[in-house]
């Protein structure tokens, strides 16, 4: 498994949502989808994506709800054709 997707789920177990800095997060977990190695890994980054969007939503930490929806729906749509593609796009 890769040390830097290890990394990110310890640091995401031990942050208390409101101090979480999601936008970076976020990003961090564009970033390690992209260079995953294997499908497991890709759905293991995946599931941290959805936990991740899912607290953003839940606790309301954008101000414009409906924008955040709609960028969730298409950075979640890439992140799934690249994982079907093995992360070659």
């Amino acid at each position: 498994m890769n040390p830097a997707i290890l990394e990110l789920l310890t640091e995401l177990e031990e942050t208390p949502d409101l101090t979480l800095d999601w936008t970076n997060t976020r990003q961090r977990i564009v970033d390690l989808h992209r260079d995953a190695e294997t499908f497991d890994e890709r759905g293991l980054v995946l599931k941290f994506y959805v936990t991740l969007m899912n607290s953003v939503e839940s606790l309301k930490l954008v101000a414009d709800i409906d924008a955040f929806k709609e960028a969730r729906r298409k950075d979640y749509n890439a992140l799934r054709i690249s994982e079907s593609t093995n992360g070659r796009m």
